[in-house]
């Protein structure tokens, strides 16, 4: 019998481009020219460039967040909120609910539940973020202003200012919320450093990053964080710093690269391109017998 066209049925053509296509993008994410789900971070101690991923020493790439003193971008702006002593509320206190391997978040005050070593390697940046689901309905609500992607406004949010305080009261915690513009295509080489005490709890862009809690002052830099490339945009650094017993205090720089008109990388053009040729492919198939 000769071959005769046969028209899809409705939808047909449709039901395999769905399939097709995250072919395509599972390509183009493996080749890096589509956004996937942020890598863990790398972590080191200390935080020097001996021990730094990056081959660009810290101090030789541009400053996109900084608290420290003579930096050239202390004027970066933020809002900040007191949250008392979380440690207060029996949810935040529950090791099971808001602790790892025994050691409290947030401890209650004075160190009357120790001083707890714990350090960022311990966590799993993906699931051991703070928990503020079963915290009264004021902690609730201060979480979801801290991490809303957006400078949080009102309910005893601070004006915007270059004045962030270097720590919290004795026996609180302090919310902050740094914005920062990216006014190229892409930030490589991405690099945070930090210094604190007692504890530190740190997203971006409302992915958990860093979390450790440990004794002592907070010295330049106890820890560094390398991150996954930022985008063109704006972007928040959001963190709660927790005190228990002494004067709290931290220091905290973002680092990284600008890449000025950033294109795909060209293996992921060939697959662009191969995706389109093998949707043609298909649409031609779909025409015949």
């Amino acid at each position: 019998m000769v071959g005769r066209l046969r028209r899809p049925y409705p939808g047909q053509s449709m039901k395999r481009f769905p399939s097709f296509c995250a072919a395509i993008v599972a390509g183009l994410a493996a080749a890096g020219g589509v956004g996937s789900a942020s890598a863990a971070p790398v972590f080191y101690a200390p935080g020097d460039d001996a021990h730094s991923p990056f081959s660009t020493p810290f101090d030789g790439r541009q400053i996109l967040v900084s608290n420290r003193p003579g930096a050239a971008a202390t004027d970066t702006v933020g809002v900040y909120k007191s949250l008392g002593d979380i440690a207060t509320d029996p949810y935040m206190n529950d090791v099971a609910a808001n602790g790892k391997n025994g050691k409290r978040y947030f401890p209650a005050a004075n160190v009357s539940q120790g001083d707890p070593n714990l350090l960022p390697t311990e966590l799993d940046y993906t699931a051991d973020a703070p928990d503020f689901s079963g915290a009264s309905l004021a902690l609730q609500q201060a979480a979801s202003e801290l991490l809303g992607n957006a400078i949080p406004t009102g309910n005893g949010w601070s004006t915007l200012t270059s004045d962030i305080p270097n720590g919290p009261a004795v026996n609180t915690e302090l919310a902050v919320v740094y914005a920062f513009d990216i006014n190229v295509d892409l930030w490589t080489d991405v690099e945070l450093r930090l210094g604190f005490d007692n504890g530190m709890f740190v997203w971006l862009d409302g992915d958990f990053i860093f979390g450790s809690t440990q004794p002592g002052g907070s010295g330049m830099w106890e820890w560094g964080a390398a991150l996954d490339d930022l985008a063109g945009g704006t972007h928040y650094l959001q963190f709660i710093m927790a005190d228990h017993g002494v004067q709290g205090s931290y220091e905290i720089e973002l680092r990284g690269t600008p890449v000025p008109n950033a294109v795909p990388e060209p293996a992921s053009l060939a697959l662009l391109g191969a995706g389109v040729l093998g949707l043609g492919a298909m649409r031609n198939r779909s025409r015949a017998v």
